[in-house]
């Protein structure tokens, strides 16, 4: 099933439309690998998406048990590994208000643990979920 198209833009960028919504993203080489770091990096992007597949796992877990979601937010820590060059760490940290039961901070980080990026990712790569509650 095709679902997004990417062409090479020049300099070290791409473009890829999604096809079901032509929405676009911009990657750049970073410039740690002789890019400018103009943009998200594929890799940012592989990092990103795995924050983005857990807060919305975590979402659609939420509104199907009655949980308050509200002002949930994630950042995202990327750790490049070489020889080869490879994603080798990503740390995201989810910052939630304290709106949780501990019954609902375990069906959450569940949640989130099993997310389908979580679940894809080589199992080498370091994976490191962070719940901090304030």
């Amino acid at each position: 099933m095709e679902i997004v198209k990417v062409s090479y833009d020049r300099n070290l960028s791409c473009d890829a439309i999604h096809l079901d919504s032509s929405a676009q993203i911009k990657t750049t080489a970073p410039k740690d690998n002789n890019g400018d770091g103009t943009s998200f990096s594929p890799t940012d992007l592989l990092c990103t998406s795995l924050a983005t597949c857990c807060l919305t796992i975590m979402a659609i877990k939420a509104r199907s048990g009655e949980i308050n979601f509200e002002n949930v937010e994630a950042t995202v820590y990327k750790e490049m590994g070489s020889n080869p060059r490879w994603v080798q760490k990503v740390k995201i940290v989810f910052y939630v208000p304290e709106i949780w039961s501990g019954k609902e901070r375990k069906i959450m980080e569940n949640a989130a643990k099993t997310c389908p990026v979580f679940l894809s990712l080589n199992p080498e790569m370091e994976k490191e979920l962070v719940f901090n509650y304030r």
